[in-house]
């Protein structure tokens, strides 16, 4: 094979494994890029002063993953009429958010 065959076919390799859109963001950016800093307070999150929801810095204190996901995906599912609104997460997105809130927080005498 040519030299210029070998590198074409490696910049083709090279560009088919490259995402096509930007890579996941993070738990953290989703939490301000959705508004969660508008109704929630979260201790080490900047901005997150919001007083409409709970205080989420200890939520792993009292909740698990599961329950965070089910909650996250659709709120009025779990509890309706709440004020939460269904945010229109994709499932990986509600996982990396859910991790967030967990990451780095008090974990004992979870309920649910």
């Amino acid at each position: 094979m040519s030299r210029a065959l070998t590198l074409l076919l490696s910049a083709a390799i090279s560009i088919a494994v490259l995402p096509s859109a930007k890579a996941a963001p993070s738990g953290a950016e989703l939490f301000t890029r959705k508004g969660c800093i508008g109704c929630h307070v979260l201790k080490g999150h900047e901005g997150a002063v919001g007083t409409m929801g709970p205080d989420l810095s200890k939520i792993g204190a009292t909740r698990d993953r599961a329950f965070l996901l089910a909650w996250i995906r659709d709120p009025q599912a779990m509890a309706p009429g709440s004020r939460m609104p269904t945010l229109g997460l994709t499932q990986v997105e509600a996982e990396l958010l859910a991790d967030y809130l967990l990451s780095e927080r008090p974990r004992k005498g979870k309920r649910r």
